[in-house]
């Protein structure tokens, strides 16, 4: 086990990325490790395409690729497959902030809040971008 040295959760050994909060596991990791975590995901995929972990995954590693595209379209397919997943409206309106989507970033921070109230992260995002929520 190894423990996300961002929010503390214990992931697994062979985990790239924390699957509360999306931090990267592997520190110092190049373009080229990401690249290649990005096709073994896609290839995992191929075999478990109603995985919503995969997805996620695979939506952290576009993530760090700075992907935001493709990063909403795997945060948004594990919300389809798991509609309580609190983490992937998390990461999706994350996404959809650093793309300049503020209102969809709003509705699914907000989404996220609701799922789990405690979810910190969702929490400052949006009262960076509603001042009054």
């Amino acid at each position: 086990m190894r423990r996300c040295p961002s929010c503390g959760l214990e992931c697994g050994a062979g985990a790239n990325f924390c699957s509360r909060c999306g931090a990267n596991l592997r520190v110092g990791v190049s373009d080229d490790a990401i690249s290649r975590m990005i096709g073994d995901y896609q290839r995992a995929l191929r075999d478990s395409p109603h995985s919503p972990d995969l997805h996620f995954q695979l939506g952290l590693a576009y993530k760090q690729a700075d992907l935001d595209d493709l990063a909403v379209q795997s945060f948004q397919r594990v919300c389809e497959l798991e509609p309580t997943f609190a983490d992937a409206h998390w990461e999706l309106g994350a996404a959809h902030h650093r793309l300049g989507q503020a209102q969809q970033a709003i509705c699914e921070l907000r989404r996220a809040l609701e799922l789990d109230p405690a979810h910190t992260p969702a929490r400052r995002l949006l009262e960076r971008l509603q001042p009054s929520a």
